[in-house]
């Protein structure tokens, strides 16, 4: 039980770093683009504004998307693993992804070398946790 608790929060620790680093560079990119919006408005090149003005909502709506995973840190997608000749008819493994999107998470779980080769992921689920 503790070693799973220590593990929970070295993931969520690694979880909350990856966020901060996006966030950081989000940040960054946010700037240049408002820069940018305002010495086209000064210099008056409309259509530069106008893509310059669609760069930065796109920076900022992936901004407020990393506040929004920041908060739930611990959400991701529940996954079942069977493989009936390694772990037996009557063993599934049941995991959770840190990822708030499903893609991904069936290619990587099928043949990794952390997974007995010609596992399936059956199904995958969103989730949030307490």
């Amino acid at each position: 039980m503790e070693r799973e608790k220590r593990l929970r929060l070295k993931e969520e620790e690694a979880a909350r770093r990856e966020l901060e680093q996006e966030q950081a560079r989000l940040e960054k990119e946010k700037a240049h683009y408002e820069a940018a919006v305002r010495a086209l408005q000064e210099k008056g090149d409309a259509e530069a504004l106008a893509r310059a003005s669609t760069e930065l909502a796109t920076v900022q709506s992936a901004l407020d998307g990393v506040t929004q995973r920041a908060a739930n840190i611990r959400a991701g997608y529940v996954y079942v693993i069977s493989n009936i000749g390694s772990f037996g008819d009557t063993i599934v493994k049941i995991g959770m992804t840190r990822r708030t999107g499903a893609h991904g998470a069936r290619p990587r779980a099928q043949g990794t070398p952390r997974s007995p080769s010609g596992s399936t992921c059956t199904r995958s689920s969103s989730a949030m946790t307490p």
